[in-house]
């Protein structure tokens, strides 16, 4: 008899053992399995944010995947790895109150005299301490990503409330001078006046998306292009019907700024406007 209840002591031990993602329910008497997120153990919620030059704001939150054992505390540093913002702590804590809720943690764009347009900063989650082992020497698998906007370079676009319609603001004739943001779903209006008038808008993704952006209602007689590019510059979607057939991108992206090209091709301009529209999915 003690034989067995030995080796059935060492099947529960093995068992337990390949069940690494068990808890023990405290306070429970029982077990209950937690499996952990996607996003690991310490993950930030949301992973993408935006703050406007001067002094904008946006904030994030630090979140464990599951209730750290009574009475410990878990402890995660945060840095950024960039001077165009600055962060409201340099470190969040975690306990067994606020574990789901997570730590808020505020953005707030630096002031300067630099006109740099959009920039792109990241917030580095280091790795925590803590007496509970299930966080001990753990880092988020992913940065918060922080997107510094410098007003006096971006254009805003001009709203026509009579028509629930924004319009292009000009000079836009360059990426750095690109109108937006372009809100999800809204209809852009512009004009190509001449075959040199390039217009440049922007939109930011915060997480993998299915995008499409349109560009129709070309006026007839003219010949207009569709380029989409990155925040480095680098082409992530061209479309060139011959005419004015509307053009058409379809493509899935990453979080990020990106950069759309509305451009004419042997085409000389006109003063009737096209319409532009983004969404994703």
């Amino acid at each position: 008899m003690r034989r067995w209840i030995l080796l059935a002591a060492l099947a529960l031990v093995a068992l337990a053992a390949f069940a690494p993602h068990t808890l023990w329910a405290e306070g429970a008497g029982v077990r209950g399995t937690v499996p952990d997120p996607p996003e690991g153990p310490i993950f930030p919620q949301p992973e993408s944010v935006t703050v406007i030059e001067p002094d904008g704001q946006a904030t994030f939150r630090v979140v464990l995947s599951r209730k750290p054992y009574t009475g410990t505390v878990v402890t995660v540093p945060l840095a950024l790895d960039s001077d165009e913002c600055t962060l409201s702590t340099d470190q969040v804590e975690l306990d067994e109150t606020n574990w789901d809720t997570g730590a808020v943690v505020t953005v707030t764009a630096s002031a300067d005299d630099t006109l740099d347009g959009i920039q792109i900063a990241y917030i580095d989650i280091y790795t925590a301490t803590s007496l509970d082992t299930h966080f001990d020497g753990v880092d988020s698998p992913v940065d918060v990503r922080v997107s510094v906007i410098d007003p006096r370079i971006v254009q805003p676009f001009i709203a026509r409330s009579w028509d629930n319609t924004y319009w292009e603001t000009e000079p836009n004739e360059e990426m750095e001078q690109a109108d937006g943001p372009i809100p999800h779903g809204t209809y852009i209006r512009g004009r190509v006046s001449s075959e040199n008038d390039d217009d440049y808008y922007w939109f930011e993704m915060t997480g993998e998306r299915d995008v499409t952006v349109i560009l129709d209602q070309i006026p007839s007689g003219q010949n207009y292009n569709l380029l989409l590019y990155d925040e480095y510059g680098a082409q992530k979607g061209y479309s060139a019907y011959w005419g004015n057939t509307p053009e058409e991108i379809v493509v899935t992206l990453q979080a990020g700024i990106y950069h759309i090209r509305a451009y004419p091709y042997g085409s000389g301009g006109s003063s009737t406007p096209y319409r532009l529209r983004v969404w994703y999915k």
